[in-house]
């Protein structure tokens, strides 16, 4: 489940990337919370459990700060396209963190 939303939510800011349609943003946002749900459950009680925090923190950029988080939709791009690979890729998360600290400034 993880991973199909991984490559969905990709899927979708890839299509927001080309077109700028907001339909495609919010759609990926979706994709990204279902993502973010699934792998909380895959890493739960795990040491890679901290990771879902960087994920809850960019998912609250991208729903309350929509304007600022497409401004950086390369980055959210770069970021998914890891995780739509492989949902457990470190490097991913490693980009995670760094996009939150992005989103946050």
């Amino acid at each position: 489940m993880a991973q199909m939303s991984a490559a969905n939510a990709y899927e979708e800011f890839v299509e927001y990337q080309k077109t700028g349609h907001s339909s495609s943003y919010w759609y990926g946002v979706a994709e990204f919370r279902a993502f973010q749900t699934a792998y909380h459950m895959l890493v739960e009680d795990t040491n890679k459990a901290t990771n879902f925090t960087f994920c809850n923190e960019v998912y609250g950029s991208l729903v309350l700060a929509p304007e600022k988080s497409q401004e950086k939709i390369e980055d959210i791009v770069a970021v998914m396209e890891i995780l739509s690979a492989d949902v457990e890729d470190d490097a991913g998360y490693a980009r995670m963190d760094e996009l939150r600290h992005r989103l946050s400034q």
